[in-house]
């Protein structure tokens, strides 16, 4: 299977299926979110409006009543008969929920103090200014020096006799305050300028002990002046939210609902986890959904892959075929894979059957898969393991060929894989009989739209017996028929590719001519004088098989040798007079006759006589017509002034 298949169908089920569910909770939740804090906002509200309408009817009675006492005759002769003002304060205190009342004069300065806690006090002076209404409430007093409680006090002006006080108790506010639940977590408190705040989790806490930071860093910046009081205002601090407003009767005095950040979210958990419950169970099911469709997709897909590779493997002779069981495309798509498998089986044997019959094989490099295939008829006629040939640079066949050949064969095959065009040619191969055996070799790249080679295709092809043939025709049209030398032609063209290759070694080239040939033939008849050619040629192929050099035949009584060896060159004048010698011996003819052989034989030597053959055949021959001239049956190395003795009849 095609990963990146597989990888397209999962990402498509996840931007079709997976991401709109996930933006849909994104937003769902977000939007319950909302909803939590909308409703949490709009219980505060009306928790801070029940409770603010309560505070404020509290202050308003308590300064009504103080208004009622500063009405007092006593009250109001305060400063004639401060006792009977004392006397009528302590007849009503009984019973109240005041701690103390206390009255000063304009200035602050404690007249008296029903409870007689308060003597002097500079606190009152330091709120007389701001008592320019009609009444006053302060912030809280934590000091603790009058009473064993934190307090605050309200105040009214009794007409020009100075100011009447009431200390009521914080606890008794925080009463007043904590009898209303708006939210889990909730709480209506009073925070006054100096950050104190009344019925914090349903204590009073001054600021300094205020542990929480977000709520310390945040109750001393809420500034009544840049605070609407007709409406409410919101604010962060730390893991709590404040909603706040100002109270009517003092500025100094905060009323607000504090609620944790946590309870924000109260009205909407059960919703959200709902919701991400549904959405959790809808995602599973998509992922499911999308799995058993990608499934259906792959696993037919799977399925013709593995096929495909079974086939590829697969040894000759297996029927593998494609069985898709799904009822859909694929199903319609794997038979027209088998029709195609027929059809493919079908031109194979073919093809077999032409390769089988004819006496060419059939090769195939795959370069892909390093593999070559062969025809079946291979075997037959080589005794080599393909499927262990080195592949290299296109190598099989060359581990049946001699070095010669073998050199020839990888030369070629380098170029074809270079030049990645076609080529052709000839070697000598073992075949499975132990023989070796004459092949031709013709073989053509195949290559990709970008040029690269995919495969090598080619034909080995049995030219043993026509070689051999030609092999045979050649040698007959370069040997003389009588002697079996070399004739005139095969002798100067071989001669000169050695001395091509001599490089700096000498070479000897001896003219041998017979002596009175004609009056053999004459009184003998031709038949003994071919019997003495043949015999003659025996004696100097003898001088030169197996000692690299050769020898021909000129034409009726002469003769040409190539000399190679160094020892003879060294000594040619004895390798002369040894032919000489051994011909003199005589020849015993099929008649019965002996015939003693007389040559006369003239040496040039390459380079001191010449470096080009037809210089060195002219010199030996002008040597042995010297020997000629002067008596004949001898040999004669070449000097300048045979040349001009000549006749050049050569």
């Amino acid at each position: 299977m095609n990963i990146k298949i597989k990888t397209i169908l999962l990402v498509s089920v996840l931007i079709f299926t997976v991401i709109p569910l996930i933006v849909v909770a994104i937003f769902s939740i977000s939007n319950l979110v909302n909803y939590s804090h909308n409703k949490t906002d709009d219980a505060a509200n009306a928790a801070v409006k029940s409770k603010y309408s309560a505070v404020n009817y509290y202050f308003e009675s308590t300064t009504e009543e103080l208004k009622s006492l500063g009405e007092l005759e006593a009250v109001k002769n305060v400063t004639s008969d401060k006792k009977s003002a004392q006397t009528a304060l302590s007849q009503y205190m009984s019973g109240n929920d005041a701690l103390d009342y206390i009255f000063t004069d304009n200035s602050g300065n404690v007249l008296f103090s029903i409870s007689g806690n308060v003597e002097e006090a500079s606190v009152f002076s330091a709120f007389t200014d701001d008592v320019n209404q009609d009444a006053y409430i302060s912030p809280l007093q934590t000091d603790g020096n009058y009473y064993s409680e934190n307090v605050l006090y309200i105040a009214v002006k009794v007409q020009d006799s100075g100011y009447l006080w009431k200390a009521v108790s914080a606890n008794h506010i925080m009463n007043v305050l904590s009898d209303t639940e708006f939210s889990k977590d909730g709480f209506i408190s009073l925070i006054d300028k100096n950050g104190n705040i009344i019925n914090f989790n349903e204590q009073v806490v001054k600021y300094d002990d205020i542990s929480e930071k977000g709520i310390k860093d945040n109750v001393k910046e809420l500034k009544v002046e840049d605070i609407n009081d007709t409406s409410m205002t919101e604010k962060d601090a730390g893991s709590y939210h404040l909603y706040y407003r100002p109270l009517t009767f003092s500025p100094d005095w905060i009323l607000s609902a504090i609620v944790t950040k946590s309870a924000l979210n109260e009205y909407s958990k059960s919703a959200i986890i709902n919701t991400s419950s549904v959405v959790v169970i809808c995602l599973i099911l998509c992922l499911l959904i999308g799995f058993i469709v990608v499934r259906s997709i792959t696993k037919p897909m799977n399925s013709m892959i593995k096929t495909m590779k079974d086939i590829l493997h697969s040894e000759k002779g297996e029927d593998i075929r494609f069985n898709i069981k799904s009822r859909n495309d694929f199903k319609a798509i794997s038979e027209s894979f088998n029709n195609l498998l027929d059809e493919v089986s079908l031109s194979q044997e073919r093809h077999k059957t032409v390769a089988d019959i004819s006496n060419s094989i059939l090769f195939e490099w795959d370069f892909q898969k390093e593999m070559m295939y062969v025809s079946d008829n291979f075997k037959n006629r080589f005794d080599i393991d393909i499927t262990n040939a080195t592949l290299q640079n296109g190598r099989f066949i060359d581990s049946l060929m001699e070095s010669e050949f073998a050199d020839t064969y990888k030369r070629d095959m380098t170029l074809l894989i270079k030049n990645k065009n076609a080529f052709s040619n000839e070697y000598q191969a073992k075949a499975s009989s132990g023989e070796y055996e004459w092949i031709s070799l013709r073989a053509e790249c195949v290559t990709d739209r970008l040029g690269e080679i995919l495969r090598v295709i080619g034909v080995i092809t049995d030219i043993d017996k026509e070689k051999n043939m030609e092999i045979k025709l050649s040698e007959r049209a370069s040997y003389d028929f009588l002697s079996q030398l070399y004739n005139r032609n095969t002798f100067e063209r071989v001669f000169v590719k050695e001395l091509e290759r001599r490089g700096m070694n000498k070479v000897a080239v001896l003219f041998v001519d017979l002596d009175d040939f004609k009056f053999i033939n004459d009184r003998y008849g031709h038949s003994v004088g071919d019997e003495v050619i043949k015999y003659v040629s025996d004696v100097i192929r003898s001088k030169v098989e197996g000692r690299d050099g050769f020898a021909g035949r000129f034409g009726g009584d002469e003769y040409v040798m190539c000399i190679t060896n160094k020892d003879d060159i060294n000594n040619i004048e004895y390798l002369s007079q040894e032919i000489i010698d051994k011909l003199y011996t005589g020849y015993r003819a099929s008649t019965g006759v002996m015939i003693n052989i007389l040559c006369s034989i003239g040496i040039a030597i390459c380079p001191e006589h010449g470096e080009t053959a037809a210089e060195l055949i002219k010199h030996a021959d002008a040597a042995m017509y010297f020997v000629k001239k002067n008596g004949k049956s001898n040999y004669h190395i070449y000097v300048e002034s045979d040349t001009e003795s000549s006749d050049n009849y050569y």
